[in-house]
């Protein structure tokens, strides 16, 4: 049987989640609130690249992954590491995030030509054109 000081200087030794010093140590998650419209406008965008426009059904499909990733937030870890050139310690903080935009546009828009290549050609095509008439009357 263990009397009640051995138990106290037990518990004293064991460190609560979150507290004491390994609580500097604890990774970081943000979450933030993306409007669903936002999100709606950025698929739109891409699609208007081909000059058409995305069925609800298609942004529902387009979109549902991209907020699973947004929910998941960013995370930021610091780590303590030696510099190799000083030998001090140093902070080094890395942060991750599972929704990156410029990605997601990127992949949105090979999906979409893949689909529609004969749409992406034509916008090209006008495009094209539009650009040549500027440079034609001396616009740029």
């Amino acid at each position: 049987m263990t009397d009640l000081k051995t138990l106290l200087g037990k518990l004293k030794e064991q460190e609560l989640p979150g507290a004491g010093d390994g609580a500097a140590n604890l990774p970081d998650r943000r979450i933030g609130q993306v409007d669903r419209g936002a999100l709606i406008e950025l698929a739109q965008a891409v699609a208007a690249e081909g000059m058409f426009e995305l069925t609800e059904k298609e942004l529902n499909k387009i979109i549902a992954p991209w907020e699973k990733k947004l929910k998941q937030g960013t995370l930021t870890t610091t780590k303590k590491v030696r510099n190799p050139k000083t030998g001090k310690l140093e902070n080094v903080t890395t942060t991750t995030s599972a929704f990156r935009q410029k990605e997601e546009e990127l992949a949105l828009e090979e999906k979409l030509k893949a689909q529609r290549p004969q749409q992406f050609e034509l916008a090209g095509g006008i495009n094209f054109v539009d650009e040549l008439k500027k440079l034609l009357s001396g616009g740029m």
